[in-house]
């Protein structure tokens, strides 16, 4: 399982032993705090071994590459709406993150690597709306080599869909948490999605 974010501004860190290999990435919320709000930041590198981000909050991966199943507009104002490619690490604003349209088991974020890459982990965070502090409290990964096909990360020990939190596999960094997941696969997309109560 997988540890989250609980409260902004401390972002926590998933890192996957061994990584997996992927160009698509998506995020499953599973269990959100108000409203399904996410940013985030890829952690890996090319094919030969690393962790360092992957370009969510330096804007290497671009905003077309970031994609969702649902976007949120608060009070159904276009100005304030959480798009996609808000779900960067640390963005400010009044809108300054992703947020989904429901918190159903549907939603999900996804990034397009454009190629594949070695994801060694995630970082992830909430964010305020108006003051209200939102985030993703549970979520599961979710990655494909042709953003067709998916394949949900499984628990080792188990064989379920991991889903985070476990906090058995937190490792504290000041204010970022590492976590360690399991899994090798040559993919090209990632996806993140959302899994909350019906």
């Amino acid at each position: 399982m997988f540890d989250i974010n609980f409260l902004p501004p401390p972002s926590f860190t998933n890192l996957f032993d061994p990584p997996i290999i992927a160009q698509y990435i998506r995020i499953v919320p599973v269990v959100c705090r108000k409203a399904c709000t996410l940013r985030m930041e890829l952690v890996g590198c090319e094919l030969n071994g690393c962790s360092e981000p992957m370009g969510m909050k330096s804007r290497l991966v671009s905003d077309r590459q970031i994609t969702a199943s649902s976007t949120f507009r608060t009070w159904g104002i276009e100005a304030f709406t959480w798009h996609p490619h808000y779900a960067r690490l640390d963005k400010q604003g009044k809108t300054n993150a992703w947020t989904a349209a429901s918190n159903n088991r549907s939603e999900w974020l996804q990034v397009d690597l454009q190629s594949p890459k070695k994801i060694t982990g995630i970082i992830t965070q909430g964010a305020k709306d108006f003051g209200s502090i939102q985030f993703v409290m549970a979520f599961k990964v979710a990655h494909s080599d042709d953003g067709q096909t998916w394949t949900i990360m499984k628990d080792e020990t188990t064989k379920t869909d991991k889903v985070s939190p476990d906090e058995t596999e937190l490792i504290p960094l000041g204010n970022a948490t590492q976590h360690y997941g399991k899994g090798h696969e040559e993919e090209r997309k990632y996806q993140i999605e959302k899994t909350a109560p019906d």
